[in-house]
């Protein structure tokens, strides 16, 4: 488990617990600083090093060899699962793509844009 995956997780928890004993009326001291963890080298989410991830298309701009899919969690990315917006390098896919369909690629960041490798109906 990643240093940023245990973190969130542990931030998550602690949302959980504060919910939680505010519903019995509980006061919670809240943590003033966030727990530091040791840093990992960085790598960059290449295409390889990626896995497959799977999501449902919300929407398709063809002209702009973009795509809007909600999507699974990324971990490479360290990234929740939600809705945004992709570049595509192969725009033919989209072509065969429609908002509703289930989709699998690999997210990755390239030049500072979120881009959507191998992407493939599902």
């Amino acid at each position: 488990m990643t240093p940023h995956k245990t973190a969130s997780i542990l931030h998550r928890v602690a949302a959980i617990l504060a919910v939680t004993a505010a519903s019995y009326g509980l006061q919670v001291r809240a943590q003033t600083s966030t727990p530091t963890l040791p840093r990992m080298a960085s790598v960059p989410a290449t295409a390889e090093r990626a896995s497959f991830v799977f999501g449902k298309v919300v929407s398709i701009e063809p002209a702009d060899g973009t795509i809007v899919i909600d999507h699974e969690e990324i971990p490479n990315l360290g990234m929740s699962p939600m809705a945004m917006e992709f570049q595509v390098k192969d725009r033919s896919v989209l072509a065969r793509l429609k908002p509703g369909d289930g989709v699998r690629f690999r997210g990755i960041r390239e030049a500072g844009q979120y881009v959507a490798a191998d992407l493939a109906p599902r």
